[in-house]
């Protein structure tokens, strides 16, 4: 057994059925006489079906006996982690062939974790090993996700980092000035009178050791450790498990669970993300004739049927395509059922129609496909496969047919890829108005034409094509430019409306999440009309008159601008309106608008809180995704296809569905779901609670330093400003890892409002979104605690001391006592949910303290000996520590106090309310803080921007259940309007383009 890492590039590699493939190889041998294997790529792409490869046509009809003896050269490109792409060459050397070149695509190599299948053995030849492989490249170190909390933390570290300098200042030319005006004077302090240059640096580095516990350190360990129990929390949540797959959620990044809680954009895909990505064939239009359109349902048309059985030409050729043109795999049952292996959903549907339809596709030996209609079997052998791109937007396949010997295109794809490319006078009106008909009612459409093409036509045609596929640069293009030379004059034969239905919970999930204050934008690559109409059945937009919908369209600059400037216009103006304004715009006006109106686009973004952009590509995806992020949104994509990685990958939350097209989408994720409804759980449960519990641990983290920062700075006033410490170095580490550590830990599980109570009023998610709860203001109140508990703890400390004359020792421990005692009620104070392990955590942790001192103080040369003991005994210490509990926090009780009754926010509100099980029956509007727009001169728009009216500032929530940047409501209607100046104002600037 060779290993992995033994084989090096040019090794000919052998595989026997159910082998891993150790590395990426091009084939050139297999088992079967068609030279075919089958591979299962569920470990690189998570689909689960069975995919073929074919060696190439310069290998085939070697003998294997000779396949080790084999030589030749292979030109490929350099590592590149693309699996779906492999533009090489190859040359074998005689007797195998003379010199010729090959061409080698994705289609003749198998990759590296992948399992044969199906196939008694293949051999292979490496081209990529180890970490070049294209699963190797593909593992490179994801760009590291900053979330808007840990932003914050960090300029208010750096704040207190500035601070510290400035003490560290203050005090170091302080106590030199003592020291050279007072400390002389002093005999004990035994000064010399000279001492060395750096004698000005001493002071000065001891207050920076002393202040050096300003900026908690163990805060990133703190927080690593609590955002892995908050993906945890997801894990085993067991509420978002899709019990039809068994599929739990996963939270693949552990660092960015608050950001969940502070969601504003959500970018959704739609086939497989809203929808099942279940296909079911419905209606057809063939020839101009409607099918299916009375029952809904084409495959029993009593007239569909009739033509089938009659054979109609149009029809029979219709069927034809629908079975053929496709990269399906037939296979046979145990009990000799015939079963397709489709990488598509929709190919999947239209081959199961056909087979319904008695045009059975059961086999497909090689370049050979055989079709059973009526009981007769018709065979073609296919001569190229134009293979479907999402630039091309269409596939084709050029085959023989074997009962006359002609040669036919057949091809099928999206309208605006088939339609303008039918034969000179035909009509295509029908197929049009099937399109549109389809679209209308949510359903997928496909067009499917034909055309014969002459021997000689076909051969001119070939050479081009082989030469393209074997270049070597721009391959793709070069071979979307041949395809277009044969793929025109087509016979238009029909169009296919395929149905893709509504995930259970999608249109209650977008509702909740738009009463939280989150915008939705659709990006799909479906046709307009048919994403709108799926649109409105989720709840995505709403219909007139309550919503309006604009439309951004044209095929040049000029139109273009035209209508985003209409549109722009407009938007600015219905802002002020009660109604559901959003825009819909296909990939050719988008692309128009984000290289030439960028700043222009932005700015409609901004505006609008529903957008649908369709025919859009993978790219497209992730420069909407940066538009929105340059404005300072956080933005969340989900999806759940390939297509979908870069949006997922691009925005500062990635949700993947591990859904129908396997899981390339939830491996590249953050987050990855079962089902689209578990992002309302995802968002308003692990999001807020994560952002809630992260709010408080860094904000305490930085106030537990702060406080022994500053008894430490006040003991300098009566230590000479010498900075000297009141604690000893045990005491201080202990303090920051033991003593107040542990209380804080368990505030993972505290919950301010039962889970009910927070999908039930999704519109307190405000808080979170505006970043409530740890912003400047908030973090300047707990400064202000822990300076005004530093100040009771030392008074009281030094007057204990003065008062008893205890020594030193003795003071630093009922300081250091006080704090404790201080800290385990502060942590009391801001528990909202009170659990035994909580209980335990706190008082607990106090009685440890008391244990570990005990223990220390039995120790003679601990440093210790003896103090907790005698303080203990002394009724002094227990009324000095009654004294700082209750000075330090009875005016915080009395401001909880003064806030909660007559202050209330919403969420006191909701507390009260769960406290005394009654009903919400009215609070008020939470409105979102203001932002800035974007400049004014929009590219070369020349729309002025009203004035005395800001067109992005409006309420959250209000009476009208359709305002922008509004909910639709809830059962009780409740927040009422809040005033503006009673908002932080966090202003929000869009960076440039």
């Amino acid at each position: 057994m060779i290993q992995a890492q033994d084989i090096h590039v040019g090794n000919i590699v052998w595989l026997r059925e159910n082998d891993e493939v150790p590395c990426d190889l091009v084939l050139i041998g297999s088992s079967d006489p068609q030279g075919l294997c089958y591979i299962e790529t569920a470990a690189m792409d998570g689909e689960t079906d069975l995919k073929t490869r074919v060696i190439p046509s310069a290998c085939m009809g070697i003998d294997v006996e000779l396949l080790h003896k084999i030589k030749g050269v292979i030109e490929c490109p350099t590592p590149n982690k693309d699996i779906r792409r492999f533009d090489a060459n190859m040359r074998l050397f005689p007797p195998f062939i003379d010199n010729d070149i090959c061409p080698l695509t994705i289609k003749n190599t198998v990759l590296q974790s992948c399992y044969l299948r199906n196939t008694e053995w293949a051999c292979g030849v490496a081209v990529y090993t180890g970490n070049e492989t294209k699963l190797g490249m593909s593992r490179g170190i994801p760009e590291p996700k900053l979330t808007a909390m840990d932003a914050m933390i960090d300029k208010l570290t750096g704040a207190i980092f500035v601070f510290q300098i400035v003490v560290v200042m203050v005090l170091g030319i302080a106590g030199n000035v003592w020291k050279d005006t007072e400390a002389k004077k002093q005999w004990y302090v035994l000064y010399p009178d000279k001492g060395p240059w750096y004698e000005l640096l001493i002071i000065p580095l001891r207050f920076e050791l002393l202040c050096s516990i300003m900026i908690p350190i163990s805060i990133k360990v703190s927080l690593d450790l609590v955002k892995g129990l908050y993906a945890k929390f997801i894990d085993w949540d067991h509420r978002m498990v899709d019990l039809e797959t068994s599929t739990p959620s996963n939270a693949t990044n552990t660092a960015i669970s608050e950001d969940l809680g502070q969601v504003e954009y959500i970018l959704t895909d739609k086939t497989g993300t809203l929808t099942e990505n279940k296909m079911i064939f419905r209606r057809c239009c063939i020839s101009g004739i409607f099918y299916g359109n009375e029952n809904g349902d084409a495959l029993k048309d009593v007239e569909l049927l009739h033509a089938v059985s009659s054979g109609s030409p149009d029809v029979v050729q219709f069927l034809t395509i629908m079975a053929i043109c496709n990269t399906v795999i037939p296979t046979q049952s145990k009990t000799g059922d015939i079963l397709y292996k489709a990488q598509s959903q929709d190919e999947d549907a239209l081959v199961q129609a056909a087979a319904h339809l008695h045009m059975v596709f059961f086999n497909k030996s090689g370049n050979i496909l055989e079709v059973k209609f009526n009981s007769s079997v018709l065979q073609y052998e296919v001569l190229e496969t134009l293979e479907f791109t999402s630039d091309r937007k269409r596939m084709s396949l050029v085959l023989r047919d074997c009962q006359n010997g002609k040669i036919l295109l057949l091809s099928k794809g999206a309208d605006e890829a088939i339609l303008p490319y039918a034969r000179t006078g035909q009509q295509t009106r029908n197929f049009v108005e099937a399109v549109e008909q389809y679209a209308h009612l949510g359903l997928r459409t496909l067009c499917l034409a034909w055309r014969e093409l002459r021997e000689d036509e076909y051969r001119e045609w070939s050479l081009m094509f082989r030469e393209a596929n074997s270049t070597l640069v721009d391959r793709e293009w070069r071979v979307a430019e041949v395809c277009q030379r044969i793929e025109h004059n087509l016979e238009v034969l029909g169009v296919t409306a395929i149905e893709d239905r509504l995930q259970d919970g999608v249109p209650e999930t977008i509702e909740t999440l738009r009463k939280a204050g989150i915008n939705f934008w659709m990006l799909t690559g479906d046709k307009q009309n048919t994403a709108i109409q799926i649109a409105l059945s989720c709840n995505f937009i709403s219909p007139e008159p309550k919503g309006q919908l604009l439309s951004i369209d044209g095929k040049t600059e000029d139109e273009v601008r035209r209508s985003l400037e209409r549109v722009l216009l407009t938007m600015r103006i219905t802002t002020s309106e009660p109604k559901d304004v959003a825009f819909v715009i296909d990939g050719w006006a988008l692309d128009f608008a984000l290289n030439h109106y960028r700043k222009a686009f932005t700015e409609l973004a901004i505006l609008s809180r529903t957008a649908i952009c369709c025919r859009v590509t993978p790219s497209q995806k992730a420069q909407l995704v940066q538009i929105l992020k340059s404005c300072d949104y956080r933005t969340l994509a989900i999806g759940d296809g390939g297509n979908d990685v870069r949006m997922i990958q691009q925005a500062d939350i990635g949700v993947g569905i591990s859904g129908r097209e396997g899981l390339q989408a939830a491996r590249a994720a953050d987050y990855s779901i079962g089902k689209f409804r578990f992002l309302k759980r995802l968002i308003l449960v692990h999001g807020r609670y994560s952002y809630n519990r992260t709010a408080f641990l860094s904000q305490y983290s930085f106030y537990k330093s702060l406080l022994i920062c500053f008894i430490q700075i006040f003991f300098s006033f009566i230590s000479g400003v010498s900075g000297t410490s009141l604690f000893n170095s045990v005491s201080l580490m202990a303090y920051n890892v033991f003593y107040t550590s542990v209380p804080v830990l368990v505030s993972v599980l505290d919950k301010d409002l039962s889970e009910e109570t927070v999908i039930q009023h999704p519109q307190i998610l405000f808080y979170c979104q505006a970043g409530r709860l740890l912003n400047p203001s908030t973090f300047a109140g707990w400064f202000g605690r822990s300076l005004f508990h530093a100040v009771v703890v030392f008074l009281i400390s030094i007057h204990a001391y003065a008062y008893d004359k205890s020594e030193m020792e003795e003071v630093s421990m009922v300081a250091l006592s006080g704090c404790i005692w201080l800290q385990a009620f502060v942590v009391a104070m801001e528990t909202n949910s009170f659990t035994i392990l909580q209980h335990l955590a706190i008082w607990g942790n106090l009685a440890g303290f008391y244990a570990i001192n005990w223990i220390f103080s039995a120790l003679p040369a601990s440093g210790m000996y003896t103090i907790m003991f005698r303080l203990c005994r002394q009724p002094s210490y227990w009324i000095s520590i009654f004294l700082m509990t209750a000075a330090g926090m009875s005016p915080i009780l009395a401001i909880k106090y003064f806030r909660y009754t007559y202050r209330p926010s919403k969420i006191n509100t909701l507390q009260q309310a769960e406290r005394l099980g009654g009903p919400i029956l009215s609070l008020g509007t939470i409105e979102p803080q203001p932002r800035p727009l974007i400049e004014k001169d929009v590219s070369t728009l020349s729309i002025t921007q009203p004035k005395n009216r800001n067109p992005v500032y409006e309420p959250l929530l209000s009476d009208s259940p359709n305002a922008t940047r509004r909910s639709s409501g809830t059962p009780f209607d409740f927040f009422q309007s809040q005033s503006r100046s009673s908002l932080p104002n966090y202003s929000r600037n869009c960076k440039d383009n």
